[in-house]
This record gives structure tokens, C-alpha cells and sequence, in this order.
């Protein structure tokens, strides 16, 4: 069976949604086969577009993919809550970020503690 993949251009799928100055999103794609198995581009795609969608404050509510007979919700899987506690493509300079905010509210809990 030949593999007949659309390439997707990330800035392309959010155009719009910036545009309106959506305030989330749900997004949709179709698998060509009759079952639902995500590939290794598949989820990388997802996790993309869940953090570019962070940066945009405009939160992914849901990735649904389609087959001529089923479907799969990521957020009903529980995968679309996994997807967006990953780090694998956040800015280096949002980590540093993140890290930092962790580290102040660790200090204050102990001084919260300690009084």
C-alpha cells in the first residue's frame, strides 16, 4: 500500500486562528487508513502545534484524528494533556523561564515554612 502523506506547514494551520484572535483551537486530520495508528511525525506535529499555540496564548482544546470509521480525541485519550507537558520543542529561553518561576515559588514555600 503506497503512502500518501500531505506535508503540513505549521504557520499555514494557525494562520487563521490568528487572524480571528481565536481564543483556542481544535484541530483535525484525517488518516488515509481504516486504523488509527500515529506515527512518530504525527505526534511531533501535535506537540509543534501545542506549543506554538502556548506562545500565541491561544490553547489547543482538542486534536482529533479521522478515519472513514472512527476517530481518536486526544483529549479524551489523556495524550493531548501528556503532549502539553512536553519540552521537546519549547524555546530554550521559555525553559529558562519556566525554571526560574519553579525555583521562586520553591523559595517562597520554604519561607512560608521557616515563619
Amino acid at each position: 500500500m503506497e503512502n500518501s502523506s500531505n506535508v503540513v506547514v505549521k504557520p499555514d494551520v494557525l494562520s487563521i486562528p490568528l487572524q480571528k484572535i481565536a481564543a483556542g483551537v481544535i484541530l483535525v486530520h484525517n488518516h488515509p487508513f481504516e486504523e488509527i495508528k500515529l506515527s512518530v511525525q504525527d505526534t511531533d506535529l501535535v506537540d509543534h502545534l501545542i506549543q506554538a499555540c502556548k506562545f500565541m496564548n491561544t490553547p489547543v482544546l482538542d486534536y482529533i484524528v479521522s478515519t472513514e470509521n472512527s476517530y481518536l480525541g486526544f483529549k479524551a485519550s489523556g495524550f493531548l494533556d501528556l503532549l502539553e507537558t512536553s519540552k521537546k520543542y519549547v524555546p530554550p529561553y521559555e525553559l529558562k523561564k519556566q525554571y526560574s518561576e519553579q525555583k521562586q515559588a520553591e523559595l517562597k514555600k520554604k519561607d512560608r515554612i521557616r515563619s
